[in-house]
């Protein structure tokens, strides 16, 4: 029988063998040696509704056939080969055929070859066989292209393909949970195994087979060859097709058995992963960039992304306080980027204002509101880093939702009132609007542009005290600037591997190297520049220039020096909140902070440097509070970490630290407010006596 080409189709045929076609006589040597049945690739088949009570449900042949067609075989029943029986070899090669939906209450539910079967591309959905689970059977080699287990098929039923002699498959797809390649010889050649979900490669002595993954292992990919993965540790839920992590955690886009720390948890709130499609066009080439994107999007917050969501996209910006964390943009409107620019100069040039005010109205004593202004903003530096620690705490996430909006509002407000944070605005928002590069970089360089000009500006008039005032207001931010390149952290332990990884480095040569000397360099300008300074005019008293009385007046002249320790101690602050981060590590940066603490304290007590008893008091008992707090914050995150925390305890003590900061603060800032109004009065009444003076000395001459 030959089809040259067109469509044959059978339909609702039955016979006790080959229910659709018969090919041949009674097998003989001359017989199956034969080609029975030959199409050619211009032909088409199909048989539908056909069914044999012993063999071939659609198509029986007593010897060899050669098909170059296709091949349609749809709902075919018999006891052996539901779809076909060929008592030879089959040639089908350059062939493709479906078997949709084929039974055998023996074995090849879709086709039996007694001898060789050399197969193109075979396509098999919802078939079963009583005998082996054989839906293909050749009792001596198996050789195919690529065959298909059905996309629909999810059945518990194995799903085999068996060969007498050898098997050799290019390529084979299972859909259903067990698949298995068979070779009697046990020389199974199996290129290529694409398992579902849930199920992996597994390679024994005479098979290899798709099998579902065991207790505490997985299979999340759909990529060739995909063996079954150990669950991470730190997996919340994991099931063979499912795996939920830890809030905090993420996994290896590479190896999704590896569990990796994210650098900021609250980037992820505990993603869950239910499978990795890598699409057949980049399964070769870019499927690893894939592979991350899905593990990014599964795992990280909205407006993250990279491999321990560290990067900030879409619709979000990297925050002005730290680069691991985002903040959503304003929607890309004219009012909304003139609103963030304006707030951007406003507030520096606030800074600037006031305390080249302060510098030119300088005298030999220095007014007391003005000292406690600056002792008011020392504390609140403290203030913000503690408040950022407790917000970093687990025992924040159980507070009220009011009381959470509560300490990120006074947050914002401390973190602008001290002139180092954006206020939760970011720059990288501002530079997107502008369509202008939005690096770190670019970011550090666009937060220098308005100093620049208001230095400038005064430089015209005082130059030595624009210098004297920039570098207070400007320079421990500038400087700190430079600690976010430098941010350094682990995604996994030491002990499994786990390198220092410095994703915002520039990536130029020696990059960390100059950094660091950039930072030294600020810290070294900043120390002896305000030195040579004060040194070069030390014992001038009021006949001193403005910009050294603005250092030296409210100290005793044997600490003219002082303020360069209220500078390195700003510079150090800042640049220990950016250099570690508090979402990475808390618990070191309260105590890098308490470091510095105890060493001012300790100056502070020993030298006593303010011209008033009152105010060394002063600072060192905000000194003291400022420890207890971060002692405090200390507590509350070691209390998360130990097995038998309370977070009634964190709760507590979060509300104590929340109200030793308001009410320290609201204590400070209603003693400026009465300082000032008192300040303003005496001068009111020394213009009042000093011109009463002239009217009574001309009274007394009359």
């Amino acid at each position: 029988f030959q089809q040259v080409k067109g469509r044959l189709t059978v339909e609702n045929c039955s016979s006790e063998r080959g229910g659709g076609v018969m090919l041949g006589r009674p097998v003989d040597h001359v017989t199956r040696a034969k080609e029975l049945f030959v199409q050619f690739p211009s032909g088409a088949a199909t048989f539908r509704g056909c069914s044999a009570v012993n063999w071939g449900g659609c198509i029986f042949s007593w010897g060899r056939v050669r098909m170059s067609g296709a091949l349609d075989f749809v709902t075919a029943t018999s006891r052996y080969g539901g779809g076909m029986y060929v008592n030879g070899n089959v040639d089908a090669s350059r062939s493709n055929m479906s078997f949709s939906n084929c039974r055998s209450t023996g074995t090849g539910a879709a086709l039996v070859a007694i001898g060789t079967a050399r197969l193109g591309k075979v396509f098999v959905m919802k078939c079963s066989s009583g005998m082996l689970s054989a839906v293909l059977s050749a009792e001596e080699d198996l050789i195919a292209k690529e065959i298909i287990i059905g996309s629909d098929t999810k059945s518990s039923i194995e799903m085999s393909a068996v060969a007498g002699g050898y098997a050799q498959v290019e390529s084979m797809v299972c859909n259903a949970d067990h698949c298995k390649l068979r070779a009697a010889t046990g020389d199974v050649r199996l290129r290529n195994l694409r398992c579902p979900l849930g199920s992996g490669r597994d390679i024994r002595s005479s098979s290899t087979v798709c099998l579902r993954c065991p207790a505490s292992m997985m299979s999340l990919t759909n990529e060739i060859n995909a063996s079954c993965q150990k669950c991470p540790d730190e997996a919340e839920v994991c099931l063979p097709d499912r795996l939920k992590m830890l809030p905090g955690m993420t996994v290896d886009p590479q190896n999704v058995s590896i569990a990796l720390h994210c650098a900021n948890p609250s980037a992820c709130p505990g993603g869950e992963l239910a499978e990795l499609h890598v699409p057949e066009d980049v399964l070769g080439g870019h499927g690893k960039i894939h592979l991350e994107d899905q593990v990014s999007k599964a795992m990280c917050r909205d407006g993250y992304a990279g491999k321990t969501c560290e990067q900030c996209v879409g619709m979000h910006g990297m925050a002005d306080s730290s680069p691991l964390q985002c903040t959503l943009c304003p929607k890309n409107s004219f009012f909304a980027l003139t609103q963030s620019i304006a707030f951007y100069v406003s507030k520096d040039a606030f800074l600037f204002l006031s305390a080249t005010f302060s510098a030119l109205t300088a005298g030999q004593q220095k007014k007391q509101s003005a000292v406690m202004i600056n002792q008011l903003m020392a504390f609140a530096t403290v203030s913000n880093i503690v408040v950022g620690g407790l917000m970093q705490s687990e025992s924040f996430e159980h507070l009220q939702d009011d009381t959470q909006r509560l300490m990120r509002f006074a947050d914002v407000v401390v973190d602008i009132a001290q002139g180092q944070g954006g206020g939760g605005i970011s720059r990288e928002c501002v530079l997107k609007s502008l369509n202008f590069p939005s690096s770190l970089g670019h970011c550090h360089l666009a937060s220098i542009i308005m100093p620049i000009l208001l230095m400038a500006s005064l430089a015209f008039k005082e130059p030595r005290l624009s210098v004297v005032v920039g570098a207070n207001v400007f320079l421990p931010a500038f400087t700190a600037a430079f600690g976010k390149y430098l941010i350094a952290f682990r995604t996994k332990p030491q002990s499994q591997g786990g390198t220092l990884e410095t994703p915002f480095l520039p990536g130029f040569a020696f990059d960390w190297l100059v950094i660091s000397g950039a930072i030294l360099l600020c810290f070294t300008s900043g120390i002896f520049g305000w030195a040579q300074v004060v040194l070069a005019h030390r014992g001038e008293g009021t006949t001193a220039p403005k910009y050294v009385l603005y250092l030296t007046q409210s100290y005793k002249s044997e600490c003219c020096a002082w303020e360069i320790e209220r500078l390195v101690r700003k510079m150090l602050l800042c640049l220990i909140t950016t250099l570690l981060p508090v979402t990475y590590s808390p618990s070191w940066q309260m105590e890098s902070v308490s470091l510095v603490l105890i060493a001012s304290l300790l100056l502070h007590f020993i030298f006593k440097p303010y011209n008033v008893d009152l105010w060394n008091a002063t600072e060192i008992g905000l000194l003291t509070l400022a420890l207890v707090l971060t002692g405090l914050t200390t507590t509350v995150l070691a209390n998360d970490l130990h097995w038998a925390h309370s977070f009634v305890t964190g709760r507590v003590t979060i509300v104590l630290v929340i109200m030793l900061v308001a009410m320290i603060c609201g204590t400070m800032a209603i003693l400026v407010i009465v300082n000032i109004v008192k300040e303003r009065r005496w001068k009111e009444d020394e213009r009042t006596s000093v011109s009463d003076s002239p009217k009574a000395a001309s009274s007394a001459e009359d």
